[in-house]
């Protein structure tokens, strides 16, 4: 959901000490990354970090557009859970999910060094992802790809490693590919 703003004086600086003032115009913001437009047309590419905390957090509010109706939003909420999943994609999730659980992992790695698993609903958001992919692609159905493609983003945040696993310079995501190498 890109944000468009009107001329915009913004501060710049690298320093912080000797800010400068520059007027642009933000293009597009969309949550992650930043664009500027300055006069002249050129873009700016990433704001300073100055520009960036001061422009995402100011009072001004931005109008929102609206980019489907509630009702096209449910009709595609509705469709996402009527895709039909295979077995064989259905069984990877369970399994995969199960396997980073540190109480009922196979793999000494998660049963060492994870501190906590992903829960019941990681299974769910997952599912509901890959449905979503298949949709978006163009397909009938999830394939083991969507699942090792979205098993990460899908886990990252539900899962923890221990202080240990952090000591040895384990992360969660080494974890999370670990648990997806069965399925490439």
């Amino acid at each position: 959901s890109a944000v468009q703003a009107q001329d915009t004086v913004l501060l710049a600086g690298e320093d912080g000490a000797h800010p400068t003032r520059i007027t642009g115009k933000i293009v597009e913001f969309n949550g992650r990354h930043l664009k500027i437009q300055l006069h002249s047309g050129r873009e700016a590419g990433y704001p300073t970090r100055r520009v960036l905390s001061v422009e995402t957090t100011r009072s001004a509010e931005q109008t929102p557009v609206e980019v489907m109706s509630a009702e096209d939003l449910m009709a595609a909420q509705s469709l996402v859970r009527r895709v039909p999943v295979g077995a064989a994609v259905v069984e990877a999730i369970l399994t995969l999910v199960r396997a980073g659980r540190p109480d009922q992992s196979e793999l000494d790695e998660v049963r060492r060094h994870v501190a906590w698993g992903p829960g019941p609903r990681a299974s769910q958001a997952l599912m509901l992802a890959v449905r979503a992919r298949a949709i978006l692609d163009g397909r009938l159905a999830p394939s083991l790809d969507d699942v090792v493609t979205l098993a990460p983003p899908t886990l990252r945040h539900r899962m923890a490693v221990n202080f240990a696993a952090r000591a040895e310079g384990v992360s969660v995501s080494s974890v999370i590919e670990r648990l997806i190498d069965p399925f490439r």
